[in-house]
């Protein structure tokens, strides 16, 4: 296979493998199991998909009021409850996954409710394709408006953070002048590296060792050290004020951040001379940017 493929192959993969907050919101968990349930039941009324144009008024208003009650139910132990433990890591992958999942459970709820009413119990398998397929477009409405609607909102909150974070960046590079030196020694003690801060670049989790990058002459360098990322952070915890950590696998000299970018998928650190941007995990975003606003 060319190496190009392979390259485009590789980053459809990783763009899946983002991370993606739109189910960790509480907001939109309320709007998908409440609002949503509400939306498909106008829309069921309204254009009387599944035989309903065929009900009168008021066996259409239970029949409709049963769907919508046991599609709320559903998304609501799937989003509160059953999320949290299946749910390790949100990513596009995992969103993707889990609202298809909540979609054929719901498919599978309106199938019993609709054999209930016109087979009279009886579980005719032939017709649950169909009733999954109509379940699925007649969700797909809310569920692209919903994530549209976030996409947009995340965004122009991003931006905003951007902005004044990079102000702060400027500030507090400008304030902070640290020329002393990072000395760090491996778990065997047996090897020891000495890292100027006005050199350092970032650190980061290699397995059992870390990876530690920094300036020479205007060139990068990059040396292995057997030591976990949580004990070096211990170590620089409190002794050096623009070393910090970014992410589960990162740690970041401020001092030499070129500018702080992200959209909705979240934040990235732009280091001078390092071509590949280093994420902001949700989990220290917040201490990150409070350490700029020092």
């Amino acid at each position: 296979m060319p190496l190009l493929n392979q390259k485009k192959i590789k980053n459809f993969i990783d763009y899946f493998s983002k991370p993606y907050a739109l189910l960790d919101d509480n907001r939109i968990k309320i709007i998908y199991s409440i609002g949503g349930s509400l939306f498909i039941l106008f829309f069921l009324w309204a254009f009387g998909p599944f035989g309903i144009a065929l009900f009168k008024d008021i066996d259409k208003l239970k029949f409709l009021s049963l769907i919508c009650l046991s599609g709320a139910v559903i998304l609501i132990i799937h989003l509160y409850l059953l999320q949290n433990i299946i749910i390790k890591k949100h990513t596009i992958r995992t969103t993707i996954i889990w609202l298809s999942w909540m979609t054929l459970i719901v498919g599978l709820s309106n199938f019993i409710i609709y054999m209930a009413y016109f087979e009279n119990g009886r579980l005719n398998w032939k017709g649950f394709p169909t009733i999954l397929f109509q379940t699925f477009l007649v969700g797909l409405l809310p569920v692209l408006f919903i994530t549209v609607l976030y996409n947009s909102y995340i965004l122009k909150k991003n931006i905003k953070t951007i902005n004044q974070i990079n102000a702060d960046l400027s500030i507090y590079q400008a304030a902070v002048s640290d020329k002393s030196y990072l000395t760090l020694s491996a778990k065997n003690l047996r090897e020891v590296i000495t890292v100027d801060l006005n050199s350092l670049l970032y650190i980061a989790s290699a397995d059992n060792y870390v990876e530690i990058h920094w300036l020479d002459k205007g060139h990068v360098q990059k040396t292995l050290l057997r030591k976990t990322l949580k004990e070096i952070e211990k170590e620089v915890k409190n002794q050096f004020q623009h070393i910090e950590r970014c992410h589960n696998s990162y740690i970041v000299n401020i001092n030499k951040i070129k500018s702080i970018i992200g959209n909705s998928g979240g934040y990235r650190i732009v280091l001078n001379a390092i071509e590949s941007p280093i994420p902001v995990s949700r989990k220290y975003q917040s201490s990150f940017f409070k350490r700029l606003k020092k």
